[in-house]
This record gives structure tokens, C-alpha cells and sequence, in this order.
């Protein structure tokens, strides 16, 4: 019979083995529902009543720094091709690697300088058949990331050099797409060309969401540019104050004596 200390080694031995806490957690979310319908309909007593998740540790975001962006859109600027551009749209527009890869030059309109993101490219298991994976083109994970983002005037004569016909993928220059793993690779020789520390790729959705802050965007128009359903997360996953902005904030304060 389970019991719930039997439970708990489980959870002991899958975090000594290497698994995360919060992969630990999904597989406990789906046995508490498994229990549930087990005790609902068969009566059978609810072990996981009351187990206790992992608590997962929030992983710290490697930030760049206002010098090393700048050093990366001097890299970029001396080094102009299809990997440097979707380098480039990510730390100027936020959109996730996934979303970039899917990207085709359907989807950019300069006259409006309006960008589209209505797709997303991920590589997934194969429950069965001789490829382990697979890499498959779909709609965005939820509602609020299939959007419209303005393009900054500032990208639109590097998105003009490279402009093709409206099948093409952006990243590749061809039909078929760059897949998100390979974009990393590429990502990080760029950086390793740029004497830059690697970090990644997601590093510059960061970066783009933290220098809108620092500029005055406010917080709702982000979170639509960044596709998020909500403003709470754009604040609580993607914004970093930097010690400059600290001691900026702080120096605000001022003493006056009566």
C-alpha cells in the first residue's frame, strides 16, 4: 500500500538524482490528480492528501550591464548578418527565440513597422516512431503572445537590408526555419566573438524588458509588447533594477529640516 512516506523518498531520491524541484512538483501535481479521481470514484483513500511540493528555488537571471550591451550592438553593428539581425530584433522588441526562429518576412511590415508574432518553434518528444523528436511549428503558448510589436526606427534599415520574399524565414533565408537550439549555438559564439560572458539566449528578453523600464515605459504596454496576460508577471519575472537605478531612485530622497 502507498503510503505517504513513501511519498517523500520518492521526492528524496528524484532530487538527489538531479531532477528540479518544479519538475519534481508537475509530476506531484498530476499524482494528486490521479488520487483524486481514484477517491472520488473508486473511494480509494487519497495518499497525496496533503504532501507537501518542493519548494523550487528561483534561478538567478544572468543581467547584461548597460556597458556590455553596448558592446554587443557595437559587435553587431560591425558584424551585420541573418544571426546578428535576430539578435538584434530580440534585445529591441523582447520576442522570445522560439517566436524569432518562426518568424518570416511575412510577418514584418516596414511601411507600418509593425511586427506579427503568430507562430512559435519548439522541438518536442516522440512518444513513438524512429526520431526521438521532433520539430514542430505552432500558435504561441497562450493568447496574449500572439501580437502586434512596433518595430523601433532604429532596426528598420538593418531589417531592409536583408528583406526577401514574404515565405522566407528571417533567421535562415530560406523556407525552411532555424530551429531555437541552433540559434543558441550561434548566439554564443557571437557573444564568445564579442569577448562577452555566455548567457542565454533568453538573457536579452530581460534585457530588452528591464531597459523599457529604465526608460519610462509603463508597465501595461510592455507587458502587451511582451505578450504576457499579465502585468504582474512582467514585473516579476522579466524586471531587474540595477544598483545605478537604485542609487538613482534613492538619491530622489531628499532632507529637509523644519
Amino acid at each position: 500500500m502507498l503510503k505517504s512516506k513513501m511519498i517523500y523518498q520518492f521526492v528524496e531520491q528524484k532530487l538527489k538524482s538531479g531532477l528540479s524541484a518544479r519538475y519534481i512538483a508537475d509530476i506531484l501535481v498530476l499524482m494528486k490528480s490521479m488520487f483524486r479521481y481514484a477517491s472520488r470514484e473508486y473511494h480509494i483513500r487519497n495518499v497525496m492528501d496533503g504532501i507537501i511540493m518542493p519548494k523550487c528555488q528561483k534561478s538567478e537571471t544572468t543581467i547584461f550591464s548597460h556597458e556590455q550591451q553596448e558592446i554587443l550592438k557595437s559587435y553587431i553593428t560591425a558584424n551585420q548578418n541573418l544571426t546578428t539581425l535576430g539578435t538584434a530584433l530580440s534585445l529591441y522588441t523582447g520576442v522570445r527565440i522560439g517566436e524569432l526562429c518562426a518568424l518570416q518576412w511575412a510577418d514584418i511590415d516596414l511601411k507600418k513597422r509593425i511586427l506579427t508574432v503568430r507562430k512559435t518553434i519548439q522541438r518536442i518528444q516522440c512518444p513513438s516512431g524512429k526520431r526521438r523528436t521532433k520539430l514542430v511549428i505552432t500558435a504561441p503558448k497562450s493568447h496574449s503572445s500572439c501580437r502586434e510589436i512596433p518595430i523601433p526606427e532604429c532596426l528598420c534599415a538593418m531589417l531592409a537590408q536583408f528583406q526577401t520574399d514574404q515565405n522566407i524565414y528571417l533567421l535562415s533565408g530560406k523556407t525552411k526555419p532555424v530551429e531555437p537550439r541552433t540559434m543558441q549555438y550561434r548566439f554564443s559564439k557571437v557573444l564568445n566573438n564579442a569577448n562577452l560572458p555566455s548567457v542565454h539566449y533568453h538573457a536579452l528578453r530581460h534585457a530588452f524588458a528591464t531597459n523599457c523600464v529604465t526608460l519610462g515605459f509603463d508597465v501595461k504596454t510592455l507587458s502587451e509588447i511582451l505578450g504576457h496576460s499579465s502585468i504582474e508577471l512582467t514585473l516579476n519575472r522579466y524586471v531587474h533594477s540595477s544598483m545605478e537605478r537604485k542609487q538613482s531612485c534613492m538619491n530622489l530622497l531628499s532632507w529637509s529640516a523644519a
